[in-house]
């Protein structure tokens, strides 16, 4: 249901307070004014803002007129001479706090549903005192969908002398109009037509990977979601065959064909296994793979700041996420972030709980297209309810590579540092490296470029054999953790690598015959 009809009903069923959250005052204002002169409703619409009062029109109508800046005297007025019209009061929220405020509100509802009478707060922000949380209704004003961004395009282009469009090309192909909407997702459409200005401005042309840049620095604002611009392709991510055949198979997924053919959108996967294998290098190489923009999501930063600020934040994240797609949430080490969760909940006062309640809400019922791709080193921190099934497309586990893994990432790691690995006993360095991560195979690697760096010369296989001698694994000092967490992934993961998948569905098929 779209954002007028939504207004309208509320409207016709005389609900006496709305509160629209809305990053775009003017848009949501504009919507309001054309819902109140449609036949439907066809209602007087005033606006009162703290700087300029009450519209000219509501002026007339009051008794030895005055401007009504003062938002008291405005909502005593509204108590005592209600009037069966709509009225938008423009970042009310700062008003609200007070004993004295809140009362009034609650008496101007009361006696305001009998007239006919609609208060509509509009914030870019959700900011309303406990006492009347029950009583407003909320609607969230979306960003700017495509059709709206290609009127801002066409509304900039003709702003522009045609001698200039016509000598610098301006006028964008179909295919360009389209890239460059796509880039402008996410953005009001200030910052869109900011965002356009300036690269004709700059470029002499409306670039798509400038209005990208721009909206990152924008995405950037919000302080949770972050772009990342990897500089990770599939063929620097050693092993993993059997996550990357899966990532591949759902590579076109996002497109519209797959629309037409009726397939759903992905939900996301989960990544879990020992620290320093891989997890988060993946995720970073998919986003490449696919051609899609990937989101950092910060869980950490969301609960910070005053009571209520937790779940607020991540509604804007999430609806930013929205409004960014398709894209790629990468949420790195998921158990960190619920932390505060517990048992039941009350470690801090359940807003840790709160706060992933909507996540996971939002992760089931999203029809965008955002693929959730997560990453964890340890269950125990992880509630049943993020693991159920439906929730992930996917829950994969990396173990420490194998034999053929290793030589893989031992040869990643060599030609990134610029070196020929043919030169290198690849085999030998394999055989004294089992149980090693590959962070701690790359690891080796820069410790025997310092030892060859010190005697100013190259370091060899030797140099990497010592380095390696001088490491004690993860995989030995924290064995048991790990030996545990593998067998929790016997029966509920597929292994990210093909070899270790077929050798636990052949222990499947043998268990499975005997019984």
């Amino acid at each position: 249901m779209s954002f007028k009809e939504d207004i309208t009903n509320y409207i016709r069923a005389s609900y006496p307070c709305i509160y629209i959250v809305a990053r775009e005052e003017w848009r949501a204002m504009k919507e309001i004014e054309d819902v109140c002169k449609s036949k439907e409703i066809d209602k007087p619409h005033h606006t009162w803002t703290i700087t300029n009062g009450v519209d000219y029109d509501l002026i007339r109508k009051i008794p030895n007129p005055k401007i009504l800046t003062d938002p008291v005297d405005f909502i005593k007025m509204k108590i005592t001479k209600p009037e069966n019209a709509v009225y938008s009061l423009i970042n009310f929220h700062f008003n609200l706090d007070t004993p004295e405020m809140v009362q009034m509100i609650k008496d101007c509802m009361q006696i305001g549903k009998g007239k006919g009478q609609t208060l509509i707060f509009i914030s870019n922000i959700w900011k309303v005192p406990q006492e009347l949380v029950g009583d407003i209704t909320r609607i969230d004003f979306a960003l700017p969908d495509k059709k709206l961004l290609r009127e801002r395009i066409k509304f900039v282009i003709n702003s522009i002398e045609m001698e200039e469009k016509e000598k610098n090309k301006i006028i964008p192909s179909v295919d360009e109009e389209e890239s460059i909407v796509e880039a402008g997702l996410g953005m009001t459409t200030w910052e869109f037509e900011n965002s356009i200005t300036l690269s004709l401005v700059k470029n002499k042309k409306i670039d798509t990977r400038f209005i990208s840049d721009e909206k990152a620095k924008t995405v950037a604002k919000s302080g949770i979601l972050e772009f990342y611009t990897p500089d990770v392709n599939m063929s620097d991510v050693g092993g993993l065959d059997n996550l990357k055949e899966w990532l591949s198979n759902r590579k076109q997924l996002f497109g519209i064909e797959a629309q037409k053919y009726g397939l759903p959108n992905l939900k996301g996967i989960l990544l879990i296994g020992i620290p320093g294998c891989g997890k988060s290098h993946a995720i970073k190489a998919i986003a490449n793979f696919w051609g899609i923009p990937l989101i950092r999501f910060d869980l950490g930063k969301l609960f910070q700041g005053l009571v209520g600020a937790s779940e607020e934040r991540t509604r804007q994240a999430l609806e930013l996420a929205n409004a960014v797609a398709p894209c790629i949430l990468f949420i790195d080490e998921i158990e960190k972030g619920m932390a505060g969760m517990g048992g039941n909940g009350n470690t801090d006062s359940g807003v840790t709980s709160r706060v992933f309640g909507s996540i996971l809400s939002w992760m089931q019922d999203k029809t965008r297209p955002v693929f959730v791709a997560a990453t964890g080193n340890s269950i125990q921190n992880l509630p049943p309810e993020l693991m159920r099934a439906g929730r992930w497309d996917e829950i994969f586990f990396i173990d420490l590579p194998n034999e053929e893994e290793r030589a893989d990432i031992l040869k990643i790691h060599i030609k990134r540092r610029n070196r020929d690995y043919s030169k290198f006993n690849i085999k030998k360095i394999v055989d004294v490296t089992d149980q090693f991560s590959g962070a701690e195979l790359e690891s080796i690697i820069t410790k025997a470029m310092i030892y060859g760096f010190a005697e100013k010369r190259e370091f060899t296989t030797e140099d990497i054999i010592k380095a390696a001698s001088k490491t004690i694994p993860l995989a030995i000092m924290r064995k048991e953790e790990i030996n545990s967490l593998r067998e929790w992934a016997k029966t509920r993961a597929v292994f990210a690598s093909k070899q270790q998948q077929e050798v636990k569905e052949n222990q499947e098929t043998k268990r499975y015959i005997k019984i």
